[in-house]
């Protein structure tokens, strides 16, 4: 009998158009949670050759999408973390590429309601009411779309599998507001391999009478 998935209910804000320049925190799970991108070993993410192509594709969106910067990034064996700039085409950045595309100047202002933190200089531009049946070609659905899409057939091509998705349907995204969430959000990243380390370390430990 096959099992029945859990319907999930949407974390994405009703009319908010997901092409608006600013910070958005991105994960990602594999398919069936499989854990196929490396392996846990004392608090560090060891990546295997899929996890190298999962890390490849996601620095290859940088370079092929010129909307995008890339920020904080984790991949862990059965999932992914990302912080993801969206940015105004014609504005001029100054990036540190040694950092995973982190702005070298960090000039933030902040965010109201739901607007997204955002980096100056910023030129504000109206933006007509996004269509929720299309995908905007500036977005993080079409990011996320293209990456997922380019590494999962990389993948199977060394599986030798055809049409099996790497990844789950859809993805978590969650729209950064404010420096201290940005902060709290790059920590928590760069913590993520620990603490799952952790978690494994305590589900494996035998209990004491």
């Amino acid at each position: 009998m096959e099992k029945k998935l859990p319907s999930r209910k949407s974390t994405r804000l009703t009319g908010f158009d997901y092409s608006q320049p600013g910070a958005y925190f991105i994960t990602i799970r594999t398919n069936h949670e499989d854990k196929i991108f490396g392996h846990l070993f004392e608090g560090k993410m060891y990546l295997n050759e899929f996890g190298k192509i999962v890390k490849d594709e996601w620095l290859k969106s940088a370079e092929i999408r010129q909307e995008i910067i890339l920020d904080e990034f984790a991949i862990l064996p059965d999932h992914f973390h990302a912080i993801v700039w969206i940015i105004e085409s014609d504005s001029s950045v100054e990036t540190d590429q040694t950092v995973n595309g982190r702005f070298a100047n960090d000039r933030f202002v902040g965010a109201n309601g739901h607007s997204p933190l955002r980096f100056t200089p910023y030129t504000d531009r109206s933006n007509p009411k996004p269509n929720p049946f299309q995908m905007r070609p500036k977005s993080i659905s079409s990011l996320i779309t293209g990456f997922k899409s380019s590494a999962t057939t990389t993948i199977n091509k060394i599986r030798n599998f055809k049409k099996i998705s790497v990844w789950q349907r859809g993805f978590y995204d969650r729209i950064i507001r404010d420096e201290n969430e940005l902060n709290g959000l790059r920590q928590y990243i760069q913590n993520n391999p620990e603490k799952h380390w952790k978690q494994i370390n305590n589900k494996n430990r035998p209990n004491r009478a």
